[in-house]
């Protein structure tokens, strides 16, 4: 099992980490509070050793932080003050639980198996509520949400968070245009990780296979669209979307609402649509439009397109898909302010 061991005293972190990995688990130490709260939210931990007092985000910043990103990671808090308040706030930002300096290996190791078998408890009583755990499947992919589980092609891969990328509108991003270029390039090396997996419209696989290396195609998965009436957010049933003008309705929020069941979305669209100077207020570089002018050459009729009509259609397609949502339980909210009518009323600030 992985940890990740947070302590700036050197001394202590070393016999930490020895001891620890004289049991067997694999140690990554972080002397740092910034850089731990990096390493905390870009890896894949079975368990955090935390220390209170650090130089820069202190042990109750990374916990907070961590906890309101819904990354549920055991936490152990190592504190060297011995006073309730401190171990009071250690379990109100979310820590599992808390150990006060100075103390013993042995303490310390039957703290640290103590949580992993409760993780492992929770883990298992959530993926027997309702009877099977429901999965997605694709091909060789599959996404098992209650136990936070991605597998391929039968191998459980070694993280708990899957990063998905999520890609359409191949005039844009496979053409001729300097910006298309740059974004072949920081696609193709984002998915040299295999840890990560590019979701588009089935149509467009093949595009997205000529820009990556042939190792990756098998993790480019492509869904099928078509004009049904109403939106399917149950893509374990049925591995089609309803087509729509917008990437996001069509493809990633119906994702995104198979798996989860807390959905927040971010950075959609905050100005009003007659204050926009861009396309959907989307692109915020003043060079935006000069970086797509050979697509605009090449491709003249693609970009004689009423933006305002399709703003609006995109409105209507997120009050639907998001009320679906509802319908089902799912917990949606609106992290930043937008005028897109469906996200406003479902604003509640991070």
């Amino acid at each position: 099992m992985k940890l990740l061991l947070v302590e700036d005293d050197v001394k202590v972190a070393s016999a930490v980490a020895r001891g620890l990995r004289a049991e067997g688990f694999a140690v990554e130490v972080s002397h740092d509070g910034d850089d731990g709260l990096w390493r905390a939210t870009e890896g894949s931990y079975d368990l955090i050793v935390l220390d209170l007092m650090l130089p820069g985000a202190n042990g109750f910043r990374i916990c907070a932080d961590l906890r309101q990103q819904r990354d549920w990671t055991p936490i152990l808090m190592l504190t060297a003050k011995d006073g309730e308040l401190d171990e009071a706030e250690a379990l109100e930002t979310g820590a599992d639980d808390y150990l006060t300096k100075p103390f013993s290996l042995a303490e310390l190791l039957a703290r640290v198996k103590a949580l992993l078998r409760r993780a492992d408890l929770l883990r298992a009583a959530q993926a027997n509520v309702g009877g099977e755990a429901r999965v997605l499947r694709n091909g060789d992919l599959e996404i098992q949400p209650a136990k936070r589980q991605v597998r391929f092609r039968g191998a459980a891969l070694d993280y708990l968070k899957p990063q998905l990328m999520f890609c359409g509108d191949p005039v844009q991003h496979c053409g001729v245009s300097v910006y298309a270029g740059r974004f072949r390039a920081d696609m193709a090396r984002a998915m040299e990780d295999p840890n990560r997996f590019l979701f588009t419209q089935l149509g467009y696989v093949p595009y997205f296979r000529e820009v990556v290396a042939p190792s990756a195609h098998d993790r480019i998965i492509g869904i099928g669209n078509d004009r049904r009436p109403q939106f399917n957010i149950e893509l374990d049933k049925e591995f089609l979307t309803a087509a729509t003008a917008n990437i996001f309705t069509m493809i990633v929020l119906p994702v995104a609402f198979t798996i989860s069941q807390q959905v927040d979305i971010y950075g959609c669209d905050g100005m009003s649509f007659a204050a926009a100077t861009k396309p959907w207020s989307h692109a915020n570089e003043d060079d935006y439009m000069g970086k797509m002018a050979v697509t605009h050459r090449v491709h003249a009729g693609f970009w004689k397109r009423n933006y305002e009509e399709e703003f609006w259609s995109y409105c209507k397609d997120m009050e639907d898909i998001l009320s679906a949502a509802s319908a089902r339980g799912i917990d949606v909210h609106a992290r930043t302010a937008s005028y897109v009518p469906a996200l406003a009323k479902r604003f509640k600030p991070a």
